[in-house]
């Protein structure tokens, strides 16, 4: 039944009724799929091994409707740029929870479920293949998915007159609205997030693990969870991760240095700050300005003393010339190296990180952050997630499963005998 599912999505179909013709007119999918010519199941047969795999169906919920003001939906907009203050402090809460291992942030039944069937099936002979070494950076990004059920709910009391306010019947309880920024509009349904590996040894980039969640949820939250939990994957080791801005929370940062995983976020929206290592204050990705208010000059890392070392732009780098020229020379270092300063990224993660924002070597690693872009444009355009009609988070979730399997599959074939 599962390779049949799959089958179905490597033929370009999303609807089940007509994947159930078919494998009735064309015997070639029949037998694809493991099934004898004209001894094919039902659409219901297809459904009840979906459900029975999830737990049961999609079950109605009564709950009253959110509006979406103008508020609402400037704060959705906001948080796909950058994490609001709410945010911030429920990744903080997150990290604090998650270093004393507390148990009620552990996954639900169906993802431990869908995601063991991915590694087993999937990434496990995939790392045994030689297409993803074993040290492997990660990328992650989330999707919002419109769900094929009603965003106004059903009418549940007897009040004669409309718009009562009382609570109502969602046939996709789970649903809530969320802000699709690629396609600039609202959407009321669920939140997609996938972890991406990827290595600069390989050019295979694929998912590796995935999460559900309800649609206004922020992937500031999706993305520390997602690691957290991919770092559980047998035969993988995450050494980096690549994220886009909205998943800039200092508590994020606090766990990469627990885990030893280098974090690659820029920085959303961070005010420029007066006081800093240069005396200049620091620009707005943490570079320290010296006192001319030039950003100082990255010159090594060192390991020993775990610190970064900045020097003079006058003395070292592109725009290196006659210091003498400079208005605030008198004031400045006379050693023959120019100023030198240092910056500790164990005092603050967040804004010291290795290597430093703005240099080669720091958008070097982050150019592979569009691995996930990249997954999810395969997923939800080539292999019709996007164009998917069903309602229910878990089924959504399986359907996001089945994809992704199609991606492996699709990869293994592009890239059979490189290994």
């Amino acid at each position: 039944m599962l390779r049949s599912l799959v089958v179905m999505i490597l033929a370009g179909i999303t609807q089940i009724d007509l994947w159930v013709r078919l494998l009735r007119r064309e015997p070639f999918y029949a037998v694809v799929s493991g099934f004898v010519p004209g001894n094919t199941p039902g659409v219901g047969t297809f459904y009840d091994f979906q459900d029975r795999l999830l737990g049961g169906a999609p079950q109605p919920r009564k709950r009253r409707v959110t509006r979406l003001t103008p508020q609402t939906k400037q704060a959705l907009k906001e948080a796909k740029k950058q994490p609001s203050r709410k945010h911030v402090g429920v990744v903080a809460r997150l990290a604090t929870a998650l270093r004393q291992g507390a148990r009620h942030w552990e996954p639900h039944a169906v993802e431990v479920l869908l995601n063991g069937l991915l590694q087993v099936l999937c990434v496990a002979p995939t790392v045994a293949a030689g297409l993803l070494p074993p040290p492997v950076g990660v990328s992650g990004d989330g999707a919002k998915v419109a769900t094929f059920a009603n965003s106004y709910g059903q009418k549940a009391c007897e009040c004669p007159q409309r718009g009562c306010g009382c609570p109502r019947r969602f046939h996709d309880g789970e649903a809530t609205t969320g802000y699709d920024a690629y396609h600039n509009r609202f959407v009321f349904g669920h939140t997609l997030y996938a972890l991406t590996a990827w290595s600069p040894a390989s050019k295979v980039e694929l998912p590796i693990y995935l999460m559900r969640a309800t649609g206004h949820r922020s992937d500031c939250v999706l993305g520390p969870l997602a690691t957290h939990r991919a770092r559980e994957i047998d035969g993988l080791e995450i050494v980096q991760g690549c994220f886009d801005g909205a998943h800039d929370a200092g508590g994020f940062y606090a766990l990469g240095q627990q885990w030893e995983i280098a974090l690659f976020i820029p920085l959303a929206g961070a005010p420029r700050k007066e006081d800093g290592p240069g005396d200049g204050g620091q620009d707005t990705d943490g570079t320290p300005l010296c006192l001319a208010d030039r950003r100082m000059v990255a010159d090594g890392y060192q390991a020993d003393q775990r610190r970064y070392r900045w020097r003079c732009p006058l003395r070292k780098g592109p725009a290196q010339g006659d210091a003498t020229t400079c208005p605030r020379y008198a004031e400045c270092s006379p050693a023959k190296a120019g100023r030198i300063v240092y910056t500790h990224p164990d005092a603050d993660p967040r804004l010291q990180c290795v290597p430093p924002r703005g240099t080669w070597g720091w958008q070097v690693v982050y150019n592979h952050r569009t691995a996930s872009e990249r997954t999810f444009a395969r997923e939800l355009y080539h292999l019709g997630l996007g164009q998917t009609r069903t309602h229910g988070g878990n089924r959504w979730f399986f359907r996001f499963l089945l994809t992704a399997l199609a991606h492996y599959l699709i990869t293994w074939h592009q890239h059979q005998g490189a290994a």
